[in-house]
């Protein structure tokens, strides 16, 4: 009985959150990871598609991320205003360059279960290089330029020096009911 019980507890520990607080769990955790770094490998690589169909060139130095619960606290503040994923949804950009935070949003009302909706937010700002375009088949190296041409998602994943990753949601009743994504990200 006793071992049952123990049994019990270490199952629950394990489905409950990870980060304190947090309703993102270690399965989500580990679509966030598992996602980005799958990209991420795409583009080092050399296999990443841009505008026009040709590859990217393979990245250097790009580190392998990792998921971070302060970024994940940040995130899950701003999601919590319910501000939307446009512009003004945005975190100031005077706090962003203090704490080295880059950050990604994503709001849809289609129903479908979080992580479908993780994936479709991260699948939605990776999908802006091949749209949008931004780097040649001989050079991956990012500049406003290529920003003003709509990468800033992708970028905000592809960023080579980026090492943590932390993301939260909320579903927004004064949004009709959209659920928002944030991502933030910081580089070494």
């Amino acid at each position: 009985m006793f071992k049952i019980l123990v049994l019990c507890v270490i199952f629950e520990i394990s489905a409950a959150a990870v980060c304190p607080g947090s309703t993102v769990t270690q399965a989500l955790q580990d679509t966030i990871l598992s996602t980005h770094n799958n990209f991420r490998s795409q583009l080092a690589k050399g296999l990443s598609v841009i505008k026009g169909g040709a590859l990217a060139s393979g990245a250097k130095n790009m580190y392998e991320l990792t998921y971070d619960c302060d970024l994940e606290a940040t995130a899950q503040t701003l999601a919590n205003k319910c501000l939307g994923a446009n512009t003004a949804g945005h975190s100031p950009e005077s706090v962003l360059a203090a704490t080295n935070t880059g950050e990604n949003l994503y709001s849809s009302n289609t129903v479908q279960t979080t992580q479908a909706l993780l994936i479709a937010g991260m699948n939605d700002w990776w999908g802006e290089l091949v749209k949008y375009g931004g780097i040649t088949p001989t050079d991956v190296k990012f500049t406003l330029t290529n920003f003003a041409l709509g990468i800033g998602h992708w970028t905000q994943m592809a960023w080579g020096k980026t090492t943590t990753v932390g993301c939260a949601f909320k579903q927004c009743p004064s949004l009709n009911n959209q659920v928002m994504v944030v991502c933030h990200y910081r580089a070494r």
